[in-house]
């Protein structure tokens, strides 16, 4: 092997990185440990490919034989080596989480301006309703004044009936108080499910993404 780096680890035991002794054009390592003389074992210090080391790294993981800390400690050196590279792809990861985020923003806007549309609508009709019972009080006066019960009862139009089932709009308000409760519950159950729903959805991605250990996670490693 044609050692071209080294990694001093103390006591002797280096790393070298090199052209392999089986293919110059070949990368190879060893886990160099030194003997007594000064030299080093050719028995505990193997060779092995650079790709190996992969499969290698990937089986023990998979076997059981790298524990939670070895893992997050290789984790740590890969986001060292590549920190830019690696915070566009946790920025990345992040986007559903804020899609998420500006879907809820947006139906409480919906909300605030649906509210909105409706007490516009409410103030018009109480306007609109204030008119009308304002004209009809003057229309009925007159009438009850002005016309004796003879006259009244050959006139085509029976201001008496219309009278006795005129509804003035703080009579109609009370009168749709039920309706509106059962609906404004409706309303507040269906906000609240959203919400809820969306909170559940975004705090699972959050821990996802920042490696969490939940249940039946398919990627969570254990020492046997």
């Amino acid at each position: 092997m044609k050692v071209t780096k080294t990694i001093e680890l103390g006591n002797g035991h280096k790393i070298e990185f090199g052209s392999a002794t089986w293919d110059n054009k070949a990368i190879s390592i060893r886990n160099r440990y030194p003997t007594s003389t000064g030299g080093f074992s050719p028995r505990s210090s193997s060779e092995i490919p650079i790709e190996d080391i992969k499969i290698m790294t990937s089986e023990s993981i998979k076997n059981g034989y790298l524990n939670q800390a070895d893992i997050l400690a290789i984790k740590d050196v890969c986001n060292k080596k590549s920190p830019k590279k690696n915070i566009l792809i946790k920025l990345f990861s992040y986007f559903e989480i804020i899609g998420i985020f500006l879907i809820l923003v947006a139906f409480g806007w919906q909300q605030f301006e649906t509210d909105s549309a409706t007490l516009s609508y409410e103030v018009d009709l109480y306007q609109t309703h204030d008119k009308l019972d304002a004209i009809w009080g003057v229309i009925a006066d007159d009438y009850a004044h002005r016309y004796s019960k003879d006259i009244k009862s050959q006139v085509s139009t029976d201001f008496d009936s219309i009278l006795a089932n005129w509804k003035y709009w703080g009579r109609m308000k009370k009168e749709k108080v039920i309706v509106d409760s059962q609906r404004e519950l409706a309303r507040s159950i269906r906000i609240f499910l959203y919400v809820l729903g969306s909170l559940m959805v975004l705090t699972r991605k959050y821990y996802d993404i920042n490696d969490k250990t939940m249940p039946n996670k398919s990627n969570r490693c254990t020492t046997n």
